[in-house]
């Protein structure tokens, strides 16, 4: 059985942030090439959701999600497919040291990763998302 590996990364520049933190015509949570969230200014903002994208389709595999960058809290993450229909995986994550695993079974369009403010949410700053790809070829008997 041939197993296939492929990496790749999801850049802050390719996730959406949403318009509530749109301040002057410009979105507030984009710094440089990285998404800043910081409780202190953008915790007022009603909208738990922080960022979202980048409407993927994934094949069945296991995908393993780093995330680059700095955390410091929590930051509730979740992987969902067709337009946030089908949610995948919930998770808070505390730091970005470990990777997120995601079985994915049967191909998931417009797939996408959300990230949201918790409560105990102080700093984000997102860089990238980086993804191994294990995949298996489908068995013809």
């Amino acid at each position: 059985m041939s197993i296939d590996h492929s990496f790749s990364i999801i850049s802050s520049i390719e996730l959406k942030c949403p318009d509530d933190y749109i301040v002057e015509g410009r979105n507030i949570l984009r710094r440089g090439d990285a998404i800043m969230f910081n409780s202190t200014n953008h915790g007022a903002i009603a909208k738990a959701n922080i960022f979202y994208g980048p409407y993927w389709t994934l094949s069945p595999g296991v995908y393993l999600f780093g995330f680059n960058g700095e955390l410091d809290g929590e930051l509730k993450v979740d992987f969902a497919c067709q337009e946030g229909v089908v949610v995948l995986k919930t998770l808070t994550i505390d730091n970005f040291l470990d990777p997120v695993c995601l079985a994915v079974i049967k191909t998931s369009p417009k797939f996408e990763v959300r990230g949201f403010k918790t409560p105990a949410l102080n700093v984000l700053k997102l860089n990238s998302i980086s993804v191994e790809t294990i995949s298996f070829p489908l068995s013809l008997a």
